[in-house]
């Protein structure tokens, strides 16, 4: 079997997107020559030969009267033509906007026979109530647990320096003061190699590929997920079907005609910030000294390359989510960026991390968390121009947020999101835009990406979902078995992935280029 032939690919221009957005520019030619028509009707309607032409009436009246009975019945029919065209164009609108509607009701149907079958028995809507009321102050992180997971801070002794044999660097407590919390500024920064940068206390240097590790390895807290794709396997096709009828039910009848977990999330994020759980979306970030394999790395090559990157910002030692920036200038004088997001830190609300249980609720509901701010802060940081092309690839909750943020109207009046990569992410209920070049890259055996109970659109042809079965022994969620996925899409020589590729095609590495690398360290503040 090819590799082709083991993906399962939705969307992009292989579907049923480009047949209706086909329809929709023949909606559009009809209309104009409608218009074009009944103008040309107008121009020869009663009296117009008579008027422009009254020399030709007393030489012969006959023949004039003759000639206008001719225009008027040509005008006549323009205006039957012209009547006919419009007719026509709204039918064919009538019926694009009802396969539209149609496939929004299909993609919503489980969530919406939940929300009929809830309507039953009383005892789903109180789960709901209960559940949505309760869940933020359950996940709470408890007092003291900041400081279990927490790097030592400035000022506070912490690890002391470490030689790292072959990189040539002594690490240690920062040279300079870290940076203050600062509000995000709409002007952004010129677009300049970044500045001198300095290191919390007790972080290695890590190798574009992992590199040196900690003394003490991180918990990879999206591992903990892999039990849901245990189950994922035993459910099989049933995953997304069963996740949308519970949350329907849970919802009610709200679900018939909103995608029940969004609902569900902005319940559960309503609660908890009226009980003051999980409301600051605030962070800071402080820059971070890369190596130099790192900063000499360029652009990615591809979608695979694009999610290894998501991978090795993941490693950053302790519990802080680093966010990393790369600014290319190309030999042609353009400019790109691509920004990497990486998953789940800490599965707990008011956590010290960006990258928690309030980001996955805040990005499900689609409303702006601390993800979200540390993301706009280190684009920031790398000094984003508001006319550079950006591509968000995200893994995860990274994910989630990357696809919120290119969809969010407030993201985009700043910054210029023509691209999206995203790897185990559930974003179906997500409204992207059509400028946006999408990729989404799904496990077959990987239930998170189902989680919101919303298959990805297939009727965009900016976006392409491809889906395939977990290589080898890697998890099912695990951003590795995605990376591999991604070569397998950046190989593929199908029409859809080939289009799809060239959208993004202005972010991957060309001759010529020179490349910047931001990375910061991110905190959540105002908790």
């Amino acid at each position: 079997m090819t590799a082709d032939a083991s993906l399962a690919v939705s969307g992009g221009v292989g579907g049923y997107g480009v047949l209706l957005e086909d329809l929709d520019v023949a909606v559009t030619r009809l209309q104009t020559s409608a218009a074009d028509l009944q103008r040309a009707s107008a121009d020869l309607d009663w009296g117009k030969s008579l008027l422009q032409g009254l020399d030709g009436v007393l030489a012969d009246p006959g023949a004039s009267v003759a000639l206008e009975g001719d225009l008027l019945a040509a005008a006549t029919e323009l205006r039957r033509v012209a009547e006919s065209t419009l007719g026509l164009s709204l039918v064919v609108a009538t019926c694009t906007t009802g396969y539209r509607t149609a496939n929004d009701a299909n993609r919503n149907r489980w969530a919406a026979l939940g929300a009929l079958a809830g309507g039953l028995s009383p005892a789903f809507g109180l789960t709901g109530l209960v559940l949505t009321g309760n869940l933020s102050r359950w996940m709470q992180a408890g007092p003291g647990e900041d400081e279990q997971v927490s790097p030592p801070s400035p000022g506070t002794g912490g690890s002391p320096p470490r030689s790292l044999a072959g990189q040539g660097a002594v690490l240690g407590p920062p040279s300079g003061p870290l940076p203050h919390e600062r509000p995000l500024s709409t002007d952004l920064l010129p677009a300049t190699t970044a500045p001198p940068q300095t290191l919390p206390p007790g972080v290695v240097v890590r190798s574009l590929q992992g590199g040196l590790e900690p003394a003490q390895p991180p918990v990879q807290q999206e591992s903990q997920v892999e039990g849901l794709t245990a189950i994922g396997r035993l459910v099989g096709p049933g995953e997304e079907p069963l996740i949308g009828m519970l949350a329907g039910a849970l919802v009610g009848s709200a679900a018939l005609a909103s995608p029940a977990v969004p609902l569900l999330a902005a319940r559960t994020v309503a609660s908890g910030e009226s009980q003051g759980i999980g409301s600051s979306t605030r962070s800071t970030v402080t820059p971070v000294p890369l190596p130099p394999v790192v900063a000499a790395a360029g652009a990615p090559t591809g979608v695979g390359e694009a999610l290894r990157r998501v991978e090795d910002t993941s490693k950053a030692p302790g519990s802080d989510l680093h966010v990393r920036v790369e600014r290319t200038r190309h030999a042609d004088g353009s400019r790109s960026t691509v920004v990497y997001l990486p998953g789940t830190e800490k599965w707990m609300t008011d956590s010290p991390t960006p990258a928690d249980l309030d980001a996955i609720q805040r990005g499900v509901a689609g409303k702006p968390s601390a993800y979200t701010d540390a993301v706009l802060r280190a684009m920031e940081e790398a000094g984003v121009r508001p006319d550079e092309p950006v591509l968000l690839s995200g893994y995860s909750l990274g994910g989630i947020t990357a696809a919120q943020m290119a969809a969010d109207p407030a993201v985009r009046a700043h910054f210029d999101v023509q691209g999206l990569i995203t790897a185990g992410a559930p974003i179906g209920h997500v409204d992207i835009p059509s400028t946006v070049s999408t990729i989404s890259v799904e496990h077959s055996e990987d239930l998170v990406p189902k989680l919101d109970g919303a298959p990805n659109t297939s009727l965009e042809s900016n976006w392409v979902t491809v889906e395939g079965a977990t290589p080898g022994q890697l998890g099912a969620h695990g951003i590795e078995g995605y990376a591999d996925l991604g070569d397998d899409v950046d190989a593929s020589h199908r029409p859809d992935l080939v289009a799809a590729r060239e959208g993004l095609a202005q972010f991957f590495a060309r001759r010529g280029d020179h490349t910047e690398v931001t990375e910061v360290a991110t905190a959540r503040v105002g908790l």
